[in-house]
């Protein structure tokens, strides 16, 4: 996947420089397992060797011998491979310790059932919000959360796309016990794609006329190809078992132990290899993911939106896919893409809840002193931060309730004369605070 990027020299046991090799390495053995603690990708080695004035061809050659001591090889009718350098094993240390524990586990304060379930609601929206925007939803993360709280039918193409991943989401969460197989693939891509694609190519694989192209949108230029879709079927067998099994035929050798969140990441990358699908691809990739995860105990990753990481990355996450074609099918850059997106997504969902917890805070004091309950109270604060008006819908997408209990609510407030109901435009009303 990768036109412009450059390419890294291939290295050949029959060239003169390769023959002679052996006493640089020896010689920079400490400069370069320093320089492969972040696995660099070519570019970065030549800029760096340069920097250094040693010659890049040189130590790239030999961070590859250094590396191929260490490769753990897939057979998926053609061999990838990755490692798990330094870098990679310190997040997923990180991530042992912080994910494969209840959310209670990780924060100072006690978490009700309620709150939990609003974190995980507010997780679950954050995701389809991000993944469909990946995929061109043009939407606001407001408007997506509105759509999925509102219990009303979408309006277009944008809005139907956020209301499928959503119940994808909860699709994954409610099966990740099962095994996955054909006919929860197909399921699971329904779910995503239905009344966003032509009817006849939702649930079902690429025929074998629609081979199909990755374009680079900015210069016009095939990026990849993926496999013929003869050989998606026998393919995407192989990928069920992987994600399945432990002894499976793609490892080599048989049995050979893939931490969890590893394999999660390839079944990831390798749905954007085969692009079993004519369109969706991407979000099938993204949700086998967290399929993975909690099936295998990471039950923190309910809580964690990586796509919101991805989307904020968007150049870097396709540079990832660039970088494995281009060297040799080594998935190691796309593994220590994805992990430092989980890192930073676990960091974002800690400061997510201590901002929410203060806001409890004061929420249960505010309910004291106006006597009202403390969903109101969140409401009455809502309205007290701003001088805007804010109709139902937008306090519906801010809370995470029905459009019944916020109306209620409202009244309420509106009531005990606490908010004011004004016109928000000719057509809405809204509330302000008084």
């Amino acid at each position: 996947m990768g036109s412009s990027l450059e390419r890294p020299p291939i290295m050949r046991m029959h060239d003169e420089t390769l023959n002679g090799i052996m006493p640089f390495f020896s010689t920079n053995f400490n400069y370069l397992s320093e320089l492969d603690t972040q696995y660099p990708y070519w570019t970065k080695v030549k800029a760096k060797a340069k920097a250094d004035s040693l010659p890049p061809k040189e130590v790239w050659f030999c961070l590859k011998i250094q590396r191929e001591t260490q490769i753990v090889k897939l057979n998926f009718k053609e061999i990838l491979k990755f490692n798990i350098p330094s870098i990679a094993q310190e997040y997923l240390h990180q991530l042992d310790l912080n994910c494969g524990g209840t959310l209670q586990s990780v924060v100072k304060t006690p978490i009700t059932e309620n709150e939990r379930k609003r974190y995980i609601l507010s997780s679950l929206s954050t995701e389809a919000y991000a993944s469909s925007v990946i995929e061109g939803a043009v939407i606001t993360k407001e408007k997506a959360k509105e759509i999925i709280n509102a219990e009303k039918a979408p309006k277009n193409e944008s809005e139907k796309m956020i209301l499928n991943n959503y119940k994808a989401m909860e699709y994954i969460t409610e099966n990740k016990d099962t095994k996955l197989t054909l006919s929860t693939l197909y399921e699971l891509h329904e779910i995503l794609l239905s009344g966003t694609l032509e009817e006849s190519k939702v649930g079902r694989f690429r025929n074998p006329n629609e081979n199909i192209v990755i374009v680079d949108i900015l210069e016009g230029e095939t990026v990849y190809t993926p496999p013929f879709a003869e050989e998606v079927g026998e393919r995407i067998a192989l990928l069920i078992d992987f994600f399945n099994n432990e002894n499976t035929k793609a490892i080599q050798p048989t049995g050979r132990f893939i931490h969890p969140i590893v394999k999660a990441i390839i079944i990831h990358f390798m749905i954007g290899y085969i692009h079993p699908f004519y369109d969706g691809n991407g979000r099938i990739a993204r949700a086998l993911f967290y399929w993975h995860i909690l099936a295998n105990g990471y039950w923190l990753g309910e809580y964690l939106s990586i796509s919101q990481v991805i989307l904020k990355s968007k150049a870097q996450y396709y540079k990832a896919f660039m970088y494995v074609e281009n060297d040799d099918n080594d998935m190691t850059y796309f593994i220590i893409y994805h992990l430092e997106a989980i890192r930073k997504a676990y960091d974002q969902l800690l400061m997510y809840i201590e901002r929410k917890q203060k806001t409890e805070g004061t929420v249960h004091t505010l309910a004291i002193s106006s006597k009202i309950t403390p969903r109101q109270a969140e409401i009455l604060m809502i309205l007290k931060s701003t001088a805007s008006i804010w109709t139902i819908q937008q306090i519906i997408s801010k809370i995470l309730v029905s459009p019944n209990t916020a109306r209620a609510d409202l009244n309420v407030l509106t009531a005990n004369g606490l908010i004011k109901r004004s016109d928000y435009d000719k057509k809405t009303q809204g509330w302000h605070s008084i």
